[in-house]
């Protein structure tokens, strides 16, 4: 896939010019000031403007200072039903698959977000669906991305918002998908039972609202898409906003190689133009990894000798977490935790139903593997992988695959819960439960213990950060040990 196509400019220019092709902006017609855009989408007003010189440049806008963005091409009808069956055709593959994803993924945060929702947040959500004009479908996916504010997370807000504009955004683009969410609809019902503090009644109607919608979509391609329409597109998500950020890709996959020994503490990395051929990135890039590394505390570069792999006791002495590029890594680092806290469960529990009894032994074969190495708080990264490649859905897979990786920037944090007999003592209870758990077949149990061990990670996390004075750490919300019971 193009590094560059998952972007957040290029998913606005796509949003925009899909719009454009299916109708709902006409020739002539003015799109929102990039001021506007921005604020619809929670990014900057450059990001925007980025993303309206591509539309410029390929002849579906003309831009000028007084008038702002003109649509500059005109579509008839027949062109854009044309365009909207080649679209949804070459994607019906990848959104089916992203709408069984998004209950997994979101559902728990979706119940999070709205219990501790600010009454304003609640009274604009009201506001939006008894609204008499029906919203454009960016002004819906502003509106689904405030529901998640009260998390705190900028990287699930960045995951939601790539799944809308793949997902929802399109959907809605063509004028008789919106008659679904007209009215007041499932979002008013759900305020409504936040003001009346019904969290069962509200996570039934989360529940349903995730069936009205698949219903809705597979209606929309029976009635609607022909079959056929050739090479499918697929979901993607960058944890990155910049595909320059390469450097933090590398350093990841490095610290990966550390993790599994291939290579080992107390050795020296390959020479950086040896790293440098081995990636196909600049020599630049790799200094500038090894630099990320060192101030993480993974690694000590020797001058006249190279760059040595630390031990745990010495990565913690020579960690830097003042240097901003540091604290941004272990930000996301805690945000990612919060993700797999609030989706473990329904991802895990799903995972296992859909194994194989083969498929069961394996897991429970690698959690004892964890057990023998005396390196109990690997558990978690070997149940989440198992999710990252089993799992039913191909974007919870992506999705997952991508927040494993983030784990990594937690390398410098492995004295958070103590010495090597303390952080044993407090994961072999939940370590002999998982395994315990997959042994008797019981998924449901096996999917709660985890989300508790989840739920204890974060707090761990978050209050260590804390203590480190991480900026914006605070923000991340850990929830009340009530919440897991629905």
């Amino acid at each position: 896939m193009d590094s560059n196509r998952m972007e957040l400019h290029q998913l606005i220019y796509e949003l925009f010019k899909r719009q454009i092709m299916f109708g709902v902006h006409h020739f002539e017609d003015t799109l929102p000031t990039m001021k506007e855009a921005s604020e619809y989408f929670f990014v900057s007003v450059d990001t925007v403007r980025k993303a309206y010189l591509k539309l410029k440049q390929e002849g579906y806008i003309t831009l000028s200072t007084g008038v702002g963005a003109v649509v500059s091409v005109r579509y008839g009808n027949r062109a854009i039903r044309r365009n909207i069956q080649n679209f949804f055709a070459r994607r019906r593959t990848a959104l089916f698959d992203l709408a069984h994803s998004t209950f997994p993924l979101l559902s728990y945060a979706q119940w999070v977000s709205l219990r501790y929702a600010a009454p304003e947040i609640l009274d604009e959500v009201e506001a939006f669906c008894t609204a008499k004009n029906s919203p454009s479908p960016y002004r819906r996916v502003q509106q689904f991305l405030l529901i998640y504010n009260s998390l705190g997370n900028d990287l699930l807000i960045r995951l939601i918002w790539q799944m809308l504009l793949f997902l929802q955004a399109p959907f809605l683009s063509y004028s008789q998908n919106r008659n679904y969410f007209n009215g007041a609809g499932p979002l008013r019902d759900m305020v409504q039972l936040c003001r009346k503090k019904d969290w069962k009644a509200l996570w039934n109607a989360i529940e349903l609202f995730q069936r009205q919608f698949i219903s809705a979509l597979r209606l929309f391609y029976n009635e609607r898409i022909p079959k056929g329409g050739g090479e499918q597109v697929e979901f993607d998500w960058s944890i990155y906003k910049e595909s320059s950020q390469i450097c933090y890709s590398l350093g990841l996959k490095l610290l990966h190689e550390i993790r599994e020994d291939s290579i080992l503490e107390g050795t020296y990395l390959s020479a950086p133009t040896k790293i440098a051929e081995d990636n196909g990135v600049s020599l630049n890039t790799v200094r500038r990894t090894i630099s990320i590394l060192n101030k993480l505390g993974a690694t000590q570069t020797v001058n006249g000798v190279g760059t040595k792999v630390l031990s745990p006791l010495e990565s913690v002495k020579n960690r830097n977490v003042t240097h901003p590029v540091i604290q941004n890594r272990l930000l996301t680092f805690a945000q990612c935790v919060q993700i797999l806290t609030l989706s473990c469960r329904a991802c895990a529990q799903m995972t296992a139903v859909s194994l194989t009894k083969f498929g069961i032994n394996a897991w429970v074969n690698q959690l004892k593997k964890v057990k023998r190495s005396g390196q109990y708080e690997f558990m978690v990264y070997t149940c989440m992988e198992f999710i990252s490649k089993f799992s039913p859905y191909q974007a919870l897979q992506k999705s997952y695959a991508q927040l494993l990786e983030q784990l990594f920037w937690g390398y410098p944090l492995r004295d958070m819960h103590g010495t090597r007999e303390s952080i044993n003592a407090f994961y072999l209870p939940y370590l002999n439960g998982l395994i315990n758990c997959l042994e008797q077949n019981e998924l449901l149990d096996f999917s709660l213990i985890l989300e508790q061990l989840m739920r204890k990670e974060l707090e761990f996390t978050v209050n260590y950060l804390k203590d480190l004075g991480i900026p914006n750490v605070s923000a991340i919300l850990v929830f009340d040990d009530e919440d897991i019971t629905k």
